[in-house]
């Protein structure tokens, strides 16, 4: 197993036990070479085989608080936003006390073509909905509170989030938040584990993350996956049944 902790690997199981005892095993040699551990757990799985470690899932998911700049782009990509789209956006953004404002304040808008910012303010409804200020928020921890917050093996339970546009945007901004304080921080080190890669194989985030030489990444993937997994150049990993 030890061959396998180096740099990215790919899981292929469609047996949850089976890919929680991997993992465990996995994690145990991570922890000995001196990684910290991010468990991002998209179906809520892990929990119940691997319960000593920290848990952070429904009410007690970290708030986050990314910065303009990085929020226009998590969305521009997530919502495939056009150009007239991003500029309102860009516009919008800078003006409004907390990103749950975002729909109105894209409505509000005199100067803004009224066809189009309808449009925007629609997806900013679906994805801000009821709850959102909870995990995203102008009030939330930065990326160097959470890579000082994430020590040892933390498992992040996605799965009480129901709004599936909000939950990867979430997802996608926990990484972004990571690889910006791991690139920051280069004495330290980070195995990531990310469930459910359908989820996250479109993200450039991806690509960047497996170019950061002390963030190891381990695709955890049931076998249907592989297909998908394979058509992705940029992933070049070691691959374990």
């Amino acid at each position: 197993m030890k061959t396998c902790i180096p740099k990215n690997i790919t899981i292929f199981s469609n047996e949850e036990s089976e890919k929680a005892y991997i993992i465990s095993l996995l994690l145990k040699d991570a922890l000995e070479k001196g990684f910290n551990v991010v468990i991002l757990d998209w179906d809520g799985i892990y929990r119940k085989y691997l319960p000593n470690f920290n848990y952070y899932g429904g009410n007690s998911l970290p708030s986050l608080s990314p910065s303009n700049v990085d929020i226009i782009e998590l969305i521009t990509d997530l919502l495939v936003l056009s150009d007239p789209q991003r500029y309102y956006l860009e516009r919008v953004i800078e003006q409004i006390n907390d990103f749950k404002d975002l729909p109105e304040h894209i409505l509000d808008s005199l100067q803004f073509n009224i066809g189009t910012a309808t449009v925007l303010a629609r997806k900013m409804r679906d994805l801000f909905s009821e709850g959102s200020e909870k995990l995203i928020s102008k009030t939330g921890i930065s990326y160097k509170e959470l890579g000082e917050k994430l020590r040892g093996i933390s498992i992040i339970d996605l799965s009480a989030i129901e709004n599936a546009r909000l939950k990867k945007l979430y997802a996608m901004m926990i990484l972004n938040f990571l690889v910006k304080y791991y690139v920051e921080n280069k004495g330290e080190k980070l195995y990531l584990l990310l469930d459910g890669p359908e989820k996250y194989l479109r993200s450039t985030l991806i690509d960047r993350t497996m170019q950061e030489n002390n963030i190891n990444l381990c695709i955890i993937a049931n076998e249907h996956e592989l297909k998908n997994i394979i058509k992705t150049p940029a992933l070049h990993f070691n691959v374990l049944y």
